[in-house]
């Protein structure tokens, strides 16, 4: 089902130990397969780069060049100088069915960041609704260009626009990408073994209980050079690649059968498998290097609707 989705581009204080990239440039080579080379691009796992996914063709590589991610400058921040400059950006979407929902989200924004900019993706509200939210104090709406992409992405329970979206944004300034809630199950339990077609994984360390899943429903995101290369370029990938982030047989109803929820349950969480999967890989298969470790700052209550306490009007 599809809720009303946060993604925070905003500066924390000093990160935790574990909660930076470690340094390590991606050479641009490294991401075209090595059997057909350029233009077929290939995911290549981290620490073990001969272990190659398949290619994600040539019309996902036109899309990522569109986007600005394959782009060799001005597409990276520099915190130190960026963070004097620039405030927090706050990224969320809805369509017609859950805009009533999102409407208590912009009100509580409103409320705890009263100066911040709201960005609002419209993934289809009526005429009605987006001149509500145009009337909104600091909130501004972008329709989501679905025309430009495959029409599969028009299917937003596989939130295949949300990668899109946190790629578009260039206004985001340290870290990339911080999960803050875990779903208590691991990436392996509900992450489609079609994803590792393109997106290969080391297996023994996916399944141990260091990787587990965070939810992605709200998510700290920043754009810098190794979280960009390493992460949101794969991200946008798989969802842009039909079968990669939504797999035919993918369903979102989970069958767990051992107690500490490790083994495949049969499911798939589109997006935030796709993230997790990528953040392990990455991150040594640690989940403390891809969560905040902070589970009282937040809360989120879903479905929520409440006419008597609108947004802010202007």
């Amino acid at each position: 089902m599809l809720q009303p989705q946060l993604v925070l581009l905003h500066h924390l204080p000093e990160a935790p130990v574990g909660q930076q990239f470690t340094k390590r440039s991606l050479p641009p080579s490294s991401i075209w397969c090595s059997a057909v080379g350029k233009p077929h691009i290939c995911y290549h796992l981290p620490g073990n780069e001969s272990i190659e996914g398949s290619s994600f063709g040539v019309n996902v590589l036109d899309y990522l060049k569109t986007l600005g991610l394959l782009d060799q400058k001005d597409r990276y921040i520099v915190p130190s100088s960026f963070l004097r400059d620039h405030s927090p950006v706050f990224l969320t979407a809805a369509d017609n069915v859950y805009y009533r929902p999102s409407l208590m989200a912009i009100r509580s924004l409103q409320e705890h960041f009263p100066f911040q900019k709201i960005v609002f993706y419209d993934l289809g509200l009526t005429e009605v609704q987006a001149s509500h939210i145009d009337r909104l104090c600091n909130v501004e709406r972008i329709v989501f260009p679905f025309w430009k992409y495959p029409n599969y992405v028009h299917n937003l329970k596989e939130y295949r626009w949300k990668p899109i979206i946190i790629a578009n944004n260039k206004a985001g300034p340290k870290f990339s990408i911080v999960l803050h809630a875990s779903t208590g199950h691991g990436i392996y339990s509900a992450t489609s073994p079609e994803v590792y077609k393109y997106i290969p994984t080391d297996f023994n360390r996916v399944k141990s209980m260091s990787a587990m899943m965070y939810q992605a429903g709200l998510v700290l995101a920043f754009r810098t050079k190794q979280a960009l290369e390493d992460i949101i370029l794969w991200y946008v990938a798989c969802a842009l690649k039909k079968d990669c982030m939504g797999p035919e047989d993918a369903s979102s109803f989970c069958r767990f059968k051992d107690r500490e929820h490790l083994a495949y349950a049969g499911c798939h969480r589109y997006d935030q498998s796709v993230l997790n999967l990528l953040l392990a890989n990455r991150l040594n298969y640690e989940q403390e290097q891809w969560s905040s470790g902070f589970n009282s700052f937040y809360r989120i209550e879903r479905h929520q609707v409440n006419d008597t306490h609108p947004p802010f009007e202007c």
